[in-house]
């Protein structure tokens, strides 16, 4: 007799629990039903805030990424780079330094190009000292593919313009990676983008699609500064801007005001 009351009552008491939880699920739903829509409007007009300090610590984990790297290599970018001395440098040394470099690409020397090597000397100094040793890593699998594409050398250093050496790099008009490939682009030369996978951020197989494609440009062009141009801002604005000028055989400089903002800094 005992027994079956104790059975009974562990009976009882096991109905009271599933009764109580089966309530606090039941809750539990009506809440996140009653919640969700509110919290969906809140993530629609209230734009999601970020510390201030997110930015400088980002920059601070990349400063440390540099730096290590640098040094895993024996190569500290401060020692052997930052701590140069750049004095005052007249125009007549410019002009000869660049008519001394062999290259295939014929280069011009006017202000604005002496204000971009001086803003690499001076204002960006620190940033110069970053990708002289990132070079290191990334020079040597692109000189391969620039080589293997019969193109100049230099190109290498459009990489540098283009994305500061970081092949995680996203534009806001969607550009991606070292070369920073537009969608269609890297579609174009075989590329495979989807939600799982963006080759454009492969530093192999990206450099091998922009080595196409630059070798593409030339062969419209025939001109490596108006390939550059175009490979920045787009093949049809470098046309309209060509349509624009009365000469038999224009270069950068002379469609250069006819060019979008950003593609005139670009180029120097």
């Amino acid at each position: 007799m005992k027994l079956h009351i104790k059975l009974l009552s562990v009976a009882f008491l096991l109905f009271l629990s599933a009764s109580s939880l089966s309530a606090q699920v039941d809750s539990t739903r009506r809440a996140d039903r009653i919640a969700s829509p509110f919290t969906l409007a809140s993530a629609l007009l209230d734009p999601i805030t970020l510390p201030t300090s997110l930015d400088k610590d980002v920059e601070k984990m990349l400063e440390q990424w540099y730096t290590g790297y640098g040094n895993a290599t024996g190569k500290s970018t401060g020692s052997r780079y930052g701590s140069v001395s750049v004095p005052y440098t007249p125009d007549s040394v410019y002009v000869r330094m660049l008519n001394k470099m062999p290259s295939a690409m014929r280069f011009s020397y006017n202000p604005l190009v002496r204000e971009a090597i001086e803003l690499y000397l001076f204002k960006r100094r620190g940033l110069l000292s970053s990708m002289l040793s990132l070079g290191d890593l990334y020079f040597p699998e692109i000189e391969m593919a620039l080589d293997k594409n019969g193109l100049p050398m230099e190109l290498r250093y459009l990489v540098i313009v283009e994305s500061a050496l970081n092949p995680k790099a996203i534009s806001p008009a969607g550009a991606a990676g070292l070369w920073q490939l537009m969608l269609p682009t890297g579609k174009i030369y075989g590329l495979t983008v989807n939600s799982l996978v963006d080759e454009r951020m492969d530093p192999v197989k990206s450099t091998e699609a922009a080595c196409r494609f630059l070798k593409d440009l030339y062969r419209i062009y025939g001109d490596w500064w108006l390939v550059l141009a175009a490979y920045n801002c787009g093949p049809g604005n470098v046309n309209r801007a060509l349509r624009r000028v009365n000469t038999d055989r224009p270069n950068f400089w002379d469609i250069y005001r006819y060019l979008p903002n950003e593609t005139r800094r670009y180029i120097p």
